[in-house]
């Protein structure tokens, strides 16, 4: 179901410092902020996208689906249990996607984040922690933060759960996926990434979040070691599912 949200500002203050996010504001003034969808001036009350574009983002109609639905994959073998995403891949959300992930614009987890979460709620899904896709820590520094992180940190704040954010660590600095085939897809996250402590995950439900779920090597990985860890379930959560 649709939401609408508030503003919290086109800057992280996390990550920006104040003088940054004043410059900010005053260009907000000077040129008012307009939607990315309509092109038409923000109210005070929205954010990036007018509550109507919001409404008009192209929403999956199965968000939730088991793995066994997922035959397209072509994974050897499949260690998550289901897929959760909010969004089919159009224009309009790979933009926003890409200037969440890559351009700072790190507000955006707030849209995101609850949008999953209302997917959550209405599916019915017990997550009893949430675990982000880690970066590798030249790519943590160089961006300077992990958008899976700041997506599961939105999520929580909905559901309640635990984000889980110092456990599953990437230890090989793959490279990136983008313009990978299926098969170097999966030889690329091999044993790119280990837990430190498996025993915390014993016998949970996880919810593994990312921002794209496109051929699932990276988070089919990331489930094999949760699974070997002794996790009940995993459910593989995302903006969009490709």
């Amino acid at each position: 179901m649709p939401f609408e949200i508030k503003s919290s500002g086109w800057w992280n203050e996390e990550i920006f410092s104040p003088a940054r996010f004043l410059c900010r504001s005053l260009l907000d003034f000077v040129y008012p902020p307009v939607c990315w969808g309509c092109h038409l001036s923000l109210s005070s009350d929205e954010f990036v996208l007018c509550h109507r574009c919001v409404k008009a983002l192209p929403y999956l109609q199965q968000p939730a689906l088991p793995a066994s639905r997922l035959s397209w994959l072509q994974l050897e073998k499949i260690f998550f249990d289901s897929s959760l995403a909010v969004y089919q891949y159009s224009d309009i959300v790979q933009d926003l996607v890409h200037q969440f992930k890559y351009n700072g614009m790190t507000s955006l987890a707030s849209l995101f984040g609850k949008a999953i979460a209302s997917r959550l709620s209405q599916n019915g899904d017990e997550i009893e922690a949430l675990v982000p896709v880690p970066l590798h820590k030249s790519r943590l520094r160089e961006r300077g933060y992990n958008q899976s992180l700041l997506l599961a940190q939105q999520i929580a704040q909905v559901l309640g759960a635990p984000v889980n954010k110092g456990q599953l660590v990437r230890v090989k600095n793959t490279i990136s996926q983008a313009t990978l085939s299926r098969q170097e897809r999966m030889s690329n996250v091999t044993n790119a990434f280990q837990l430190k402590q498996p025993e915390v995950f014993g016998g949970k439900s996880i919810g593994l979040v990312d921002d794209v779920f496109t051929t699932g090597s990276t988070m089919n990985e990331c489930s094999r070691l949760l699974k070997d860890a002794g996790a009940s379930s995993v459910m593989c959560i995302s903006i969009v599912r490709v």
